[in-house]
């Protein structure tokens, strides 16, 4: 089962934004625009990103692929559901590109049709998020 964000423009080259999210310290300043109601215990490595999120449970994933400025994948280390998330950028110029969210899970058709809904808000967001860092 596959979940995609719609495409985001963002006003940085492909090149930026892979340098930005390819090393995972840079999302510090993802952590003030979190609800701690929704995401808790948020830590980041250098390739791996950790969180908890009630009644789900703890989330660590690590980058597992990258193609510099086009893709970079994770996969879950912990996780009640394994799952893969890639981020896919487009280059559109030297000072611009676009960004899909690519959430990918193995599972029955039973839990996905569970999860459809939920994995696509979720992809949506996090490509939302992803598209308002700086990445000056």
């Amino acid at each position: 089962m596959t979940a995609t964000s719609t495409e985001k423009e963002i006003p940085f080259g492909a090149t930026q934004v892979y340098a930005r999210l390819s090393d995972l310290t840079n999302l510090e300043t993802l952590r003030e625009r979190l609800p701690e109601s929704r995401i808790q215990g948020l830590s980041f490595t250098e390739d791996t990103l950790s969180f908890a999120v009630p009644s789900v449970g703890t989330i660590t994933l690590r980058i597992t692929e990258c193609q510099p400025d086009v893709l970079i994948g994770f996969s879950t280390v912990a996780s009640p559901l394994p799952f893969l998330l890639n981020i896919h950028l487009t280059p559109v110029s030297d000072a611009a590109c676009r960004l899909r969210l690519e959430i990918v899970a193995d599972v029955n058709p039973l839990v996905g049709g569970m999860l459809k809904k939920p994995m696509a808000d979720s992809a949506e967001k996090i490509a939302a998020a992803l598209a308002l860092l700086p990445y000056a």
